[in-house]
């Protein structure tokens, strides 16, 4: 889902990630395309830790293009993690009694 914004994701996670974590992700964000590090700033920006997006990015960016729904939304959305399946993010919809 490309953003037909003009702002520069890249940017944003620079200004706000601390240098020294910056430092490290610097060459991997360096080749991964604008439109797809939307996801890694929505994560970061829903308040969730460095790792997490890491972890996590790419399977958001392929999730909000697959499914009618925006990255707020998504977020919103009930998951869980299962690193030992390698299988990053999964993605559940809330049942109508964990909303209240």
């Amino acid at each position: 889902m490309k953003n037909k914004n003009t702002l520069n994701n890249f940017r944003k996670i620079q200004k706000y990630l601390p240098q020294d974590k910056f430092s490290d992700l610097k060459k991997k964000l360096l080749k991964v395309p604008d439109y797809k590090l939307e996801a890694f700033w929505n994560i970061l920006a829903a308040g969730y830790d460095v790792n997490f997006a890491v972890m996590n990015y790419l399977n958001l960016y392929e999730y909000v293009c697959h499914n009618s729904v925006d990255y707020s939304s998504a977020l919103k959305i009930v998951y869980s993690i299962y690193p030992g399946l390698n299988i990053g993010m999964h993605i559940n919809e809330p049942e109508f009694f964990e909303l209240n």
